[in-house]
């Protein structure tokens, strides 16, 4: 069995195509094509996880509820054996095709020891392995990069283009692709220029050789944000995960739900300006590489075109202690609404005799009373929730676990 080992880059359509990949899960099985899921339902960000230097922080293990050493160490013990299984699954189905899709093995793993381990996980399994790596120009990738920082809470302002240069990895495309080069073969390494190629999804559906018409449509993820929203986010400062490692309860900004009416632009200038660092590494790359056409890391640049709008990250805002506060209310609430909701249907099962749907909502509902007191304005409400989760707790029989629901 082959695996085709899709590692990025970001900001070149990813998310949809990993959206695109688990939507037709089971239409592409008919094909023989797998879609990996024991590194991850949608990205399979397990592998860059693994691979990495251990010593090396990544926000991705919070998102695991991995917070520890111990935890860690656990995560990367067991992982290769739940692969190997999935990959004899699919075999056993008769796939000739695994996919593989993680972008932020173009981010995380920075090092040739880092991605030589990627290797040394994959290689016992396949027959061949194929790298697929989408490149786009670094101006491009930085200004759809900005969106994202900024929905991950990031402050995003002038200094973030300070950071748009050669020494950076994240922007160094030659030595990336090198890297892949040196630990797969450059023969097994496939290169897409996205600007040419701008629908993923659909350049994947040919290359595998399936008819895309029969499988759920691409559809379009993490589109750029308003530069007013993204100035909003940074008055309000608000963390998608706390110092501890848990994950901030007061965080949801609905953010997909604002209009994208004007959004970030550097202007023609300074585009070209960050661009130009880039020139003669690019020409290197796209010299050795035959599937590299002259021109495709040049932008397109139309898209740089009118007014700059950068200055407006950097505005102060008078009231963002107060807007701040009242987001962290507005979404405290809705845990606690939550809570109540989660109550009431308990109370109805417990009437219905359904006492294992009854203990299911009690457990949600202490988890969200668990949220709601380490927030700062409903800890009252938080502290009366539980004394009457404690209190359907004791409706519920010892067998009552196994009836109902």
């Amino acid at each position: 069995m082959k695996l085709l080992f899709h590692i990025g880059t970001e900001k070149t359509g990813t998310t949809s195509m990993q959206n695109w990949l688990a939507e037709n899960r089971v239409q592409l099985l008919k094909h023989g094509v797998f879609a990996c899921r024991s590194l991850g339902a949608l990205s399979n960000r397990k592998i860059s996880l693994w691979a990495q230097d251990e010593s090396r922080p990544d926000r991705g293990f919070l998102s695991l509820g991995i917070t520890t050493a111990t935890q860690r160490r656990a995560f990367r013990q067991s992982l290769p054996a739940t692969f190997a299984a999935e990959v004899a699954k699919a075999r056993d189905l008769g796939c000739r095709i695994m996919v593989i899709s993680n972008e932020h093995c173009h981010s995380r793993l920075r090092s040739q020891a880092e991605v030589n381990r990627a290797a040394d996980f994959l290689a016992p399994h396949f027959a061949q392995i194929e790298i697929l790596c989408a490149l786009r120009p670094q101006i491009d990738m930085a200004i759809s990069l900005a969106s994202t920082l900024s929905r991950q809470r990031h402050r995003v302002d002038r200094r973030f283009l300070r950071r748009v240069v050669p020494e950076n990895p994240y922007y160094d495309l030659d030595s990336l692709v090198s890297r892949w080069e040196t630990a797969f073969g450059a023969h097994n390494v496939t290169l897409v220029p996205y600007r040419h190629f701008p629908d993923m999804a659909a350049w994947l559906a040919a290359h595998l050789g399936v008819d895309d018409r029969s499988l759920h449509p691409a559809r379009r993820s993490n589109g750029p944000l308003d530069v007013q929203t993204m100035a909003l986010i940074n008055a309000l400062d608000v963390p998608i995960f706390l110092q501890d490692g848990q994950r901030n309860p007061s965080a949801e900004l609905f953010l997909d739900k604002l209009p994208c009416a004007e959004p970030l632009r550097i202007g023609r200038d300074l585009a070209r300006n960050i661009q130009a660092r880039f020139v003669a590494a690019n020409q290197r790359l796209v010299a050795r590489r035959p599937d590299l056409p002259a021109g495709c890391l040049e932008p397109d640049w139309q898209r740089h075109e009118g007014a700059a709008n950068l200055h407006v990250l950097d505005e102060a805002c008078a009231f963002s202690p107060q807007l701040g506060r009242l987001i962290r209310i507005f979404n405290e609430r809705l845990v606690f609404e939550r809570l109540n909701t989660a109550l009431a249907q308990a109370e109805y099962a417990l009437a219905q005799g359904q006492q294992g749907l009854a203990h299911g909502h009690l457990a949600r509902a202490g988890g969200l009373a668990e949220k709601l007191t380490a927030g700062r304005h409903f800890r009252r409400e938080a502290a009366a929730a539980k004394a009457r989760i404690t209190a359907l707790h004791r409706q519920i029989t010892p067998l009552g676990e196994n009836r109902g629901g």
